[in-house]
């Protein structure tokens, strides 16, 4: 059930644990929270050094977000962003993405992330939201019109609206069954066998709308395109098709990942990387699906958290987006 909540304009950073398991952030660990930087999209980790709240510029996140000029003030834009939140983290790091969240220009933000982090998110952001089950928040600046089971109805520019739905899925991964399977033959039959469970998730949202629409998805599963492009480049890559963004683009929406950036060999758009005890692992499983809109640019943000010496530890990417709406 949806229930709104008393929230502010957010715009936003991130950090989280994804799709192998939901690590315990403490104290001394969030402490070390890094400022927003640009996307890191390499073999290995970037190094990172502590920030304090007050160093961090919020118009980094901002200028990567939103392409400025005559033309963008002309045309009907959707500013969006996605955010997986970091899982068990400790107030002071989730304080931390609110405080540089709130400093962005965006229309749309979208968290996903434990029952904790949202609910703290939730309670402590002032600007209204909409909250769908326990793991999902949409917060926009946007005039509210409509809530249904799975969405959100606001208003654009003139007469236009337009529906927002997120997804969460981190928690049904099959990435981390597929970590524990040395036999590189049944990776297929085991995606397939968790995919009819993870496709009832998004099966609302496959059918006609009658607005444009913008799903912000933590899927937890990368895209077939990136595997089968870079398969040769990567270990552990092998040619799978992986079914779920493929349902959702049969469907008619649109990658705006993979529309603004065409090649997923120098443009991978990394989202999650998780530093194992004998690999490093780098997939783009967090997408902002367009339906009746249009992708103009998007953008990976690293957030965290930061470097650590326990294995395994992951980076995480949050995803922008500037949609232009017909």
């Amino acid at each position: 059930m949806n229930r709104k909540i008393p929230l502010m304009l957010i715009p936003f950073i991130l950090l989280l644990p994804v799709l192998v398991s939901c690590m315990t952030y403490t104290y001394a660990e969030a402490s070390k929270a890094i400022p927003v930087g640009p996307s890191g999209e390499g073999s290995s980790l970037p190094e990172t050094r502590y920030a304090v709240l007050q160093q961090v510029e919020p118009t980094s996140f901002a200028e990567k977000a939103i392409p400025v000029g005559e033309e963008a003030s002309a045309v009907s834009l959707l500013r969006a962003a996605l955010i997986p939140l970091p899982c068990d983290a400790e107030p002071v790091m989730l304080d931390a993405i609110l405080n540089v969240a709130m400093a962005s220009e965006l229309d749309v933000w979208a968290f996903t992330g434990d029952v904790r982090s949202i609910a703290y998110v939730a309670d402590n952001s002032p600007v209204q939201g909409i909250m769908f089950g326990t793991d999902r928040l949409v917060v926009t600046t946007r005039e509210i019109l409509a809530v249904s089971d799975n969405s959100v109805r606001i208003a654009a520019d003139g007469n236009r609206t337009v529906g927002i739905a997120v997804v969460n899925l981190q928690e049904s991964t099959a990435f981390d069954i597929l970590r524990r399977t040395e036999d590189v033959s049944l990776w297929k039959p085991l995606i397939d066998a968790v995919h009819e469970t993870r496709i009832k998730a998004v099966q609302p949202l496959l059918g006609a709308h009658d607005m444009p629409l913008l799903v912000l998805a933590s899927l937890g599963e990368p895209s077939a395109e990136d595997w089968f492009d870079t398969a040769s480049d990567h270990p552990y890559r092998t040619p799978i098709a992986w079914p779920l963004l493929d349902a959702l683009q049969e469907s008619d929406f649109l990658d705006s990942w993979r529309m603004t950036h065409f090649n997923a060999v120098s443009d991978p758009g990394i989202t999650w990387e998780l530093h194992d005890e004998s690999a490093l692992f780098s997939e783009r499983v967090d997408f902002l699906l367009a339906k009746g809109l249009l992708p103009m640019e998007t953008s990976t943000v690293l957030v965290g958290p930061v470097k650590q010496e326990r294995l395994p530890h992951e980076q995480r990417w949050a995803v922008t987006g500037t949609f232009l709406i017909p």
